[in-house]
């Protein structure tokens, strides 16, 4: 259980970890849930603006109060730049400012590391499923191995994905999740029974994964 999430209660995380583990004692696959505050820094937008931003405001100075020294406008120049690179570190802002591809890209940039360090490419039975939740962009990408990927298709994933954006949408994320992650769970039991074999491969706990 992590303390960060803007957008998940540590009672709620609590009724997923219950969730999850209670699916993965009746299947052989491994259900993941990955929440990170972001997908990306955007430290390139943020840079751009912040100096765009400081100079209009410090042209404007200049335009108000003539008789500021050169030094004076560069000092305050400087001030603005910083002042508006800390603004733009608001989620709001920063959810208007980045462009709705751009987005799209770092969150599923992210998924696909994430999908690979964690380990949810690499189990026995090829059947892992990772939910990735990234809250500042406020969405989600479901990605899921060889064999589960096979049994739910593109078209399957993406109604699964709409219901946690739109529950998030809503304030009503962790039910959405909730929601989701049973009906995944359902498949993954029907296709996918427990053998004599099987190990604990992942972690059962919503994984918190920081900046």
């Amino acid at each position: 259980m992590f303390k960060k999430s803007k957008l998940l209660s540590q009672e709620s995380q609590k009724l997923l970890d219950e969730a999850i583990t209670k699916i993965e004692k009746q299947t052989g696959s491994e259900l993941v849930l990955v929440v990170v505050p972001q997908s990306d820094s955007y430290m390139l937008w943020h840079c751009l603006l912040a100096f765009l931003g400081s100079i209009t405001c410090t042209w404007l100075l200049y335009h108000w109060i003539y008789v500021w020294s050169f030094t004076w406008l560069l000092a305050m120049h400087c001030l603005f730049a910083v002042g508006i690179f800390y603004l733009l570190e608001w989620d709001p802002l920063q959810r208007l400012y980045v462009l709705e591809n751009a987005a799209q890209a770092a969150v599923h940039k992210k998924t696909l590391q994430l999908f690979s360090e964690i380990g949810v490419f690499n189990t026995i039975g090829r059947n892992g499923v990772m939910i990735l939740l990234s809250e500042l962009e406020q969405r989600v990408v479901i990605l899921g191995d060889k064999a589960i990927h096979e049994k739910i298709n593109i078209e399957g994933w993406k109604a699964y994905i709409e219901r946690i954006v739109q529950g998030i949408h809503h304030k009503n994320t962790a039910t959405a999740l909730l929601g989701v992650i049973n009906d995944i769970g359902q498949v993954l039991v029907q296709h996918f029974p427990p053998t004599p074999n099987d190990k604990n491969e992942l972690p059962n706990t919503v994984i918190g994964i920081s900046k």
